[in-house]
């Protein structure tokens, strides 16, 4: 029984941590309109 509940935790996060880096990689970052004010070109 305890070794079920080890792997299920171990599942569980192993799903946690590829969900949020599909979603970190995936989300769109714009830049801040004050940022793009400060760079020189």
């Amino acid at each position: 029984m305890l070794e079920m509940k080890k792997s299920f935790f171990a599942v569980a996060l192993c799903m946690v941590c590829a969900i949020s880096a599909f979603i970190g990689l995936n989300t769109k970052k714009e830049m801040d309109d004050l940022l793009l004010m400060n760079i020189e070109g």
